[in-house]
């Protein structure tokens, strides 16, 4: 996730196992199952974090059984936002 003037720029990608692309057609973006990306306009970096964080959790509620998967992705993305 980075701030390009206005613009927060999130670039998703996958081993396959998740489809990142229906993760960022839901904040209005798009791209292939593997690799995807969206623009969030006019939001800070904390409203577009939470926005992810929203979208995420639908998709493995919806997906998958949330206590078996959470524990993989919270590792990761937790991992990911303490580089920021």
């Amino acid at each position: 996730m980075s701030r390009i003037g206005d613009v927060i720029n999130i670039s998703a990608r996958s081993y396959g196992e998740i489809n990142v692309q229906l993760i960022m057609e839901s904040l209005g973006g798009g791209g292939h199952q593997t690799m995807s990306a969206c623009q969030l306009k006019d939001k800070t970096i904390d409203e577009a974090e939470n926005m992810l964080i929203k979208v995420i959790d639908e998709f493995y509620n919806n997906k998958y059984n949330a206590e078996e998967s959470s524990v993989i992705f919270w590792e990761d993305i937790l991992e990911k936002l303490s580089k920021r």
